[in-house]
Order: C-alpha cells, then structure tokens, then sequence
C-alpha cells in the first residue's frame, strides 16, 4: 500500500515519457542497459517501465548511513542545489526512503573493486534463474573517459557458462520525452560491440 502511494505521489511530478519500441523486449530473463541521467533515469524506471526488472545499485546506498551521504552529495547538492543543514536533514529524511524502496524493489548491491563482487554476479545468477529481468544503470565518469563499468558482460559469459543460452542485453536511451530501444544484442561474441554501444551512449547524452 505505502509502495503504491508513494509512486502514485511521485508521478505528480514526473510526467510519463513514450516508450518507444520497448514492447517486444519483455522476454525473460534479460539485462536492460539504461543511461542513469542524474536521478531521472531510475526514478522514471521506477514509475512508467512496462515491465519489472531488478536494479543493480552500488552497495553502499543499501546501508542508511553510507545512503545519507550519497544521497547528500550527488542529488541534494548536485542536482537540487540545496547545502548545509537544510541539505543535511533532506538527505537524512531521503536515505531512510532510498534504502526503503531499495529493499522493496530487490534491488542486487554491486561490490565494485572488491572481492564482494562475487556476491553481485551469484545474486544476479539467481534472478535470472528464476526468469526475472536485470536493469543497470550507467552514467558519465567525472574525468570523461566513457569507460562505463561493464560488469553485465562478464554476467552474460557466466549465464552462458551455465545455461548454454546466450543473455540477451537490450540498451535503452532514456530522456525527457521518451524512453528508445536503441540496440539488443544477443551473442557472447559480441561483448566488444556492446562496450562501443554503451560508450557512444553516453558520449551522444553528453552532448546533447
């Protein structure tokens, strides 16, 4: 009851973009590649996606304390402009929602540089397994090298590995007006054209 309300609260503020030939893709399981576009483009997921797929989220938003601080500095600061201690209390009233919705939506944390990361690709295995989709949500490094994290390339290799099938990755363009299927791709061969799709993604985002 609480989730529905607070989506149906939300979506007074964000207006339903037009999913464009983004009907077809709800085959499970698959990965769904999404641009992060600051806050906008999980929150849209969240509100309008025509299907239900399992984020991929960093670890550290799962935890209320590392949450705050995350929350503080990329979308209170970053994106609303708000500092001190107004910003302070908004990220501590946030953060308890954040990880709330996390948690409801089986959100799989990801352990980046770490030994942890096993954990990310095992609990990604068993969503799979169990025929759910995956959404990861990429974004433009500060130092502007499009090096995205392809973490979901090595997960395609081990689905492979264990399925004999290969994962089918679908990559979508995320923006004010519309969310567009721009590529799907469906061979373990085709990692490196993936990566340049993902990279030219982000470069096209960038400049626009």
């Amino acid at each position: 009851m609480l989730f529905h309300f607070l989506k149906t609260v939300l979506k007074l503020f964000y207006r339903k973009p037009e999913w464009e030939e983004c009907n077809d893709v709800r085959h499970s399981p698959a990965v769904f590649v999404i641009n992060h576009n600051l806050s906008y483009g999980p929150v849209i997921f969240f509100l309008y996606a025509p299907f239900t797929a399992h984020p991929w989220v960093i670890a550290p938003v799962t935890q209320i304390k590392e949450c705050r601080s995350y929350i503080r500095k990329d979308f209170i600061e970053k994106e609303l402009g708000i500092y001190g201690f107004t910003g302070k209390m908004l990220a501590f009233a946030i953060s308890f929602i954040c990880v709330w919705i996390i948690r409801r939506v089986h959100a799989i944390p990801v352990f980046s540089n770490s030994r942890k990361i096993c954990i990310t690709m095992q609990k990604s295995l068993e969503e799979l397994f169990a025929g759910n989709h995956l959404v990861i949500f990429i974004e433009r490094r500060e130092d502007q090298n499009y090096a995205p994290d392809t973490g979901f390339l090595e997960l395609m290799d081990s689905y492979y590995r264990a399925t004999g099938n290969c994962l089918p990755v679908h990559i979508l363009k995320i923006s004010k007006r519309s969310v567009k299927l721009v590529e799907t791709f469906h061979g373990i061969s085709q990692h490196a054209r993936i990566r340049e799709r993902v990279i030219r993604l982000l470069q096209e985002i960038n400049e626009e």
